[in-house]
């Protein structure tokens, strides 16, 4: 399952109903929300990938995303 979405991940991560495998960030997103989920995923041992331009394109043309803004 896929989830998207900085609010729908919070959730997601601290309500542990879910297995999270791996978070996927881009590197850019420096804002309250996302380093909130870095810090939750740190404190939760789940793993984050930072991604850049070239690999956000190609999950969001893989999996049909929306780009987040």
């Amino acid at each position: 399952m896929i989830i998207e979405g900085s609010i729908s991940v919070k959730e997601a991560i601290l309500n542990n109903k879910r297995e999270i495998e791996v978070v996927y960030i881009d590197k850019e997103k420096k804002t309250k929300d996302f380093n909130f989920i870095r810090k939750t995923c740190k404190n939760n041992n789940i793993k984050i990938e930072e991604l850049n331009n070239k690999k956000n394109e190609f999950f969001i043309k893989e999996f049909k995303l929306e780009p987040l803004k």
